[in-house]
Order: structure tokens, then C-alpha cells, then sequence
């Protein structure tokens, strides 16, 4: 079995005699999943004399829960994100944060307000999420609904307008947005009202719903940092940021969901590719990625996929056919046209990225 970055770290960890010794700064680990490193590096950089190593729970290991325990209790503060089992040996989390002394438990960040659409599609026989679509996990809500439906890709495209985007209520979900990501914030002793006020006069300050850019990160960091006593230095954060999550897949905001937020939007899916060493990455523009989402989804019996908004869609007749009908060419309008639509069809959208 290949060894992940979390085995390499903690064997890294296990065999250190520098953790061992008096240290000049804090020594600080994070165990989180892809935004370890953002969180690290934040860390890193607002205390530089401090020690801080990332456990990224990204991938099944061979390292055990006790190897990670051990390995943890060489660190003064150990950050902690909460994961299920499957990553480490011998079960989730819990177990763990059992054997290590005051440990910071982390919440994942998660804002859904820019990606209304990106949902998460499980393989009902597997009950696993399907994650090998052109961008991975990331699937559209409006377009798996159209292959459920037994419409063709030309349809599926006519529903990315603004007039079905207002109609499934994907430009009201920003106030849940903003609320779902407060209220988990306060969970763990930490309050992002003001942080998300900054963030958005930047623009958008996510790749995907659970990617944030690095100004969040480094809010982020400073809070925890702030809340444990960690000493810190004023620094100019963009002067140093590294961008580690625009390797990975990067979802689009919509163009018509950008202009309501008055921001540049797209229909650029770009793929995750961790090195560019010999390329570039791959890029779709909207109908190259509905294609290769129906490619996947042809690999499977249309009822062995799921997805509770789509299902939910499905399966109200009027809801069904309302859309059913706007993906027909008829039902296709002009530039200075708008569809008016009635107010009993008017769908409430979670703001959870499901």
C-alpha cells in the first residue's frame, strides 16, 4: 500500500528528536482535510517561530488512530477536524481526540452562497458519494436532474438561465448561506459575522462550497489562534498567500448569479491537478461539462443515483414538469425576453451544499 501524506507525516512526527526538545516557538499541528493547508500556512505565517505540521485527512492510511494519537501529543496545540471512519485505522475521531491532552476541535468551512447549484450525487448500491465526475464529487443539481429526467444534453443546457435560477431559488440562498456558516463558526467559540463582511467586498471567496480562498484561511487562523493564546505578529497576509486550493477543482459562479452578487462570473469548470509540472489542468466550458457529467451518469441505472433536491424535483409533478417544459426549445427566450413564472412554483433551495 502507497503511503498518503498523513502516514508520512506521522511517521515524520513519530521519529523527530527536534519535537522532543525545548522548542522557541509553540509546536502546533492541524489535522483537517483539504483545508489543512491553508490553515497550517496561515499559522506558519502569523507566527513564524512557531512548529506546524498538517495531518491532511484526505485519503484512507495506513496509519492507525493510535499511531496519530501518539504522534499528536508531541505538539503543545493540536487543531482538530472532526472525520468518519475509513482514513485512519481503526475507526473515526473520536477515539483520538479521547487520548490527547485539551485538544481545539475545528468546524469545516462550508458557504454554498456562490455555488447554488453544485450538489453532491450518491451511488445508492454503494452508499457512496460518486466522485468521478470531470470535477470529482462536484455535480449540478439542474443538470443531474435533467438526465433523471430522460432529457437530452441540448435540454439540460436551457436551464441554465437566470429565469430558472430565480425559479429554484438559487439567488435567495445567500442569507441561509451566511447564516449556516455563522452558526457552525459558533458551535466551536468562533464568530465569522465580521470576517464574512470583509471577505465579500473581495468578491467571491470560494473555489467551491468547501474551498475557501486564502484571505478566509487566514481569518481564520488568526481567530484560532486568538482564542488559544497563540502569540502572533501583524503581517500583510496577501504580501505571502499561496493559493494551495486553485490546484484543485474550482467551480464557477454562474454568470447570472455573479451579476446579481455584482461580480465577474463564468462558465469555466476547471478540474483538480495538485502539479503543473507537465500541464495545465482541464477546463470545460458549460457544455462540455454536462457532457461528461452524462457520460458518467450513463455508467449507471438511473435509479441507482440520487440526490435529495433532485429527487425532491422529481418527484412534485408540477415542479417536474415546470422545468421539464422550460428545457424545451419553445420554451427557449430571447435576450430582452423574461418568463414570468407563477408563484405556487417558486422552490426553497437549502442552503447546504447537498
Amino acid at each position: 500500500m502507497l503511503l498518503t501524506s498523513l502516514d508520512r507525516r506521522v511517521l515524520d512526527t513519530l521519529r523527530s528528536k527536534e519535537l522532543r526538545r525545548p522548542s522557541p516557538g509553540p509546536r502546533i499541528a492541524v489535522v483537517a482535510n483539504c483545508q489543512s493547508f491553508g490553515i497550517a500556512y496561515a499559522m506558519k505565517l502569523l507566527n513564524i517561530d512557531a512548529t506546524v505540521h498538517r495531518f491532511p485527512i484526505l485519503f484512507k492510511s495506513w496509519a492507525s488512530g493510535k499511531m496519530l494519537a501518539r504522534a499528536l501529543r508531541l505538539y503543545d496545540y493540536v487543531f482538530f477536524q472532526p472525520f468518519g471512519p475509513g482514513y485512519v485505522r481503526g475507526g473515526a475521531w473520536e477515539p483520538i481526540v479521547a487520548e490527547l491532552k485539551n485538544p481545539i476541535l475545528l468546524p469545516t468551512l462550508v458557504f454554498t452562497g456562490f455555488h447554488p447549484d453544485q450538489v453532491y450525487v450518491t451511488d445508492r448500491v454503494k452508499n457512496i458519494q460518486l466522485a468521478e465526475g470531470p470535477l470529482g464529487p462536484y455535480n449540478s443539481a439542474l443538470a443531474f436532474f435533467a438526465y433523471r429526467a430522460g432529457l437530452p444534453i441540448e435540454a439540460a443546457l436551457r436551464l441554465f438561465n437566470r429565469e430558472v435560477f430565480d425559479t429554484v431559488g438559487y439567488f435567495d440562498m445567500w442569507n441561509d448561506a451566511v447564516a449556516a456558516l455563522v452558526e457552525e463558526g459558533l458551535n466551536f467559540s468562533l464568530d465569522f459575522r465580521e470576517d464574512i463582511l470583509r471577505w465579500t467586498r473581495r468578491g467571491c471567496f470560494m473555489y467551491s462550497p468547501i474551498h475557501p480562498k486564502p484571505l478566509v484561511f487566514f481569518d481564520y487562523a488568526r481567530q484560532l489562534m486568538q482564542k488559544t493564546g497563540i502569540p502572533m505578529r501583524p503581517v500583510n497576509f496577501d504580501q505571502y498567500a499561496v493559493d494551495d486550493l486553485a490546484r484543485g477543482a474550482v467551480y464557477p459562479v454562474y454568470p447570472e448569479i455573479a451579476d446579481h452578487y455584482g461580480i465577474q462570473g463564468s462558465y469555466v469548470f476547471k478540474a483538480g491537478k495538485h502539479s503543473f509540472e507537465l500541464g495545465l489542468g482541464e477546463f470545460w466550458d458549460l457544455r462540455g461539462f454536462v457532457t461528461e457529467l452524462y457520460r458518467v451518469y450513463a455508467k449507471y441505472r438511473p435509479e441507482q443515483l440520487s440526490n435529495d433536491r433532485v429527487e425532491a424535483w422529481l418527484a412534485d409533478r408540477e415542479v417536474s414538469s415546470y422545468l421539464r417544459d422550460l428545457a424545451e426549445p419553445r420554451a427557449a427566450t430571447g435576450a430582452n425576453e423574461r418568463v414570468i413564472f407563477p408563484g405556487s412554483i417558486r422552490l426553497a433551495t437549502s442552503a447546504s451544499a447537498s
